[in-house]
């Protein structure tokens, strides 16, 4: 679990760094998704989507993997996403989206 709060440069919280000792392996693409996706979805909600790209950006590199923040640049670029962000509910807007409104039979 400690990974999942690990910044893209390897470090931890001071908080767990004391409960675990050390900063450990890198952490793994979903939780370097999730960290961008949390802060980027706090400073939405209290600045504005405008600040939670500049947010974002500020930090890549350090809290953030640089991959993940131009995957997110170029999906805020898009009018649907900031669209999707004002929406009175993100997640329904979300999980509406392809390939999540498509079922496919298995065998």
């Amino acid at each position: 679990m400690p990974l999942a709060f690990k910044t893209m440069d390897g470090r931890l919280p001071k908080v767990l760094k004391s409960v675990i000792g050390h900063a450990g392996l890198g952490a793994g693409l979903t939780a370097r998704i999730r960290a961008l996706a949390q802060a980027g979805d706090v400073f939405n909600v209290s600045d504005g989507a405008d600040a939670a790209c500049w947010e974002v950006e500020d930090r890549s590199g350090t809290r953030f993997d640089p991959a993940v923040v131009d995957t997110f640049r170029r999906c805020a670029e898009r009018a649907d996403f900031r669209e999707l962000l004002a929406s009175p509910d993100p997640a329904r807007a979300v999980f509406a989206l392809e390939p999540g409104r498509y079922t496919v039979s298995l065998d």
